[in-house]
């Protein structure tokens, strides 16, 4: 997996011989192979600026504070920090997600009028958080819009296939 992707993590994609990571990039990189699926916004344009801004926000911030809090042993040597750790993750987590929240107030997606990228990805990172003590499903607007998602097509068959319980979003 060191060859696909040095840091060892996972996402890692393959497309045509050549391996690709980084959650941000491969997102980009699929809409921009795929555009007949408009899940980016056109090229120049100010909608694309807040899709890079919103993307970017997702996994440098809620993703890797997600991250922290289920693996903090990796951030961490003395085992007995690890609930202080997950604490403090819980807190970060939930200021990550009153942004977003703020944000949905104002409109029906994250960038805007239309279903985009950020919004499948903020879905799985939501389903992350369900397990904090005020998840994704306490903030009102954001709430209502993962209520939304849950209907969507594509996020069904996906969390069919990957087990995931849509009902904690009605």
């Amino acid at each position: 997996y060191l060859k696909l992707n040095p840091a060892g993590r996972i996402p890692a994609l393959v497309i045509d011989g050549q391996a690709m990571f980084e959650s941000a990039a491969i997102c980009v990189h699929l809409c921009e192979l795929h555009p007949e699926h408009g899940l980016i916004p056109a090229v120049g344009t100010y909608a694309r600026a807040e899709f890079f801004q919103w993307i970017m926000y997702l996994t440098n911030t809620l993703q890797a504070e997600l991250m922290v809090r289920y693996y903090p042993e990796r951030h961490i040597k003395d085992p007995t920090l690890v609930d202080g750790v997950i604490a403090a993750q819980d807190e970060r987590i939930v200021e990550a997600l009153e942004v977003i929240n703020q944000r949905l107030e104002k409109q029906p997606y994250l960038c805007g009028d239309a279903l985009t990228a950020c919004d499948y990805f903020l879905f799985m990172l939501c389903e992350w958080s369900l397990v904090l003590t005020r998840s994704p499903v306490t903030f009102s607007a954001l709430s209502a819009y993962l209520q939304k998602l849950s209907q969507n097509e594509t996020i069904k068959t996906v969390c069919e296939i990957e087990g995931i319980d849509l009902s904690v979003f009605h």
